[in-house]
């Protein structure tokens, strides 16, 4: 299976996350006189299992990106982690922190949502076929086979389809 780097990024980004929320944890838990709370422990787990596995999983079956609301509720589910953790160790709470994760959680479903809708749709299919298509003008073209007049012609984008992406 051949698969672009770009695609790999996405995992790469949440595996660098999940590792900066371990150390983070490290560090916090060196100078926190002993006090652990389990949201600032399992801090890197969140990034780990809501971003680097379903992104990687993506990545291997081919799929494109997950929208951007899917990680932006990552990100507000871990900072709430985050903040929860701060305060139980602090021994104070938060009714913010609450509506933090929650927010979270409803960013994530409608990523998740919007990532069913575009998969099942067949648009994807269309702009694979599409990219397939102009490589293939491209070779023809560096090969001698074509004019440049046909080359600009067959590569322009279809107005119909541009119009209902989504």
């Amino acid at each position: 299976m051949s698969t672009s780097r770009s695609e790999y990024r996405t995992a790469a980004r949440y595996a660098a996350f999940a590792a900066f929320c371990f150390l983070f944890f490290l560090i916090y838990d060196r100078f926190s006189h002993n006090v652990r709370s389990f949201y600032m422990t399992f801090l890197w787990l969140w990034p780990f299992a809501l971003g680097f596995v379903p992104s990687l999983t993506a990545a291997f079956a081919g799929r494109m990106h997950f929208p951007d609301i899917y990680h932006y509720g990552v990100i507000c589910i871990t900072v709430s982690s985050l903040l929860r953790g701060i305060f139980e160790i602090a021994g104070t709470s938060s009714v913010y922190q609450t509506i933090l994760f929650l927010a979270g959680w409803i960013m994530l479903a409608a990523g998740v949502i919007l990532f069913g809708r575009i998969a099942s749709s067949r648009k994807t299919d269309y702009y694979y076929k599409k990219k397939q298509k102009s490589l293939r003008i491209m070779q023809r073209a560096q090969n001698g086979q074509l004019s440049e007049m046909q080359t600009e012609n067959e590569t322009e984008p279809d107005p119909e389809n541009l119009r209902n992406r989504l």
